[in-house]
């Protein structure tokens, strides 16, 4: 199960999202079983929510594997810097996918 559930009421619509940070280099650690949960849920909406030194960013789960082999390297479908976060846009990106 992924760290959040978040609910959103306009529009009525439930998110899960697996929570990562990467500190140094562009690997990110998903588990095998985070993995195959994602791949599994790939018509939900479950998202992983990565923090770098410097941005925020958001994979959905179709990008789960990808995300594995390539760490961060795979374009995210959302993208902002850590200091000026777009939380409207963050939103949105969680939402419409």
């Amino acid at each position: 199960m992924p760290d959040l559930l978040i609910g959103f009421n306009n529009p009525c619509k439930f998110v899960m999202v697996e929570l990562k940070v990467v500190k140094t280099g562009r690997k990110v650690k998903l588990s095998p079983h985070q993995v195959s949960f994602q791949v599994r849920h790939i018509k939900l909406p479950v998202f992983t929510i990565v923090e770098t030194t410097d941005k925020i960013l958001v994979y959905s789960a179709k990008q789960a594997i990808v995300l594995v082999e390539q760490g961060i390297k795979c374009d995210p479908l959302f993208s902002c810097d850590l200091d000026n976060i777009q939380w409207h846009m963050l939103r949105y990106s969680l939402v419409s996918n």
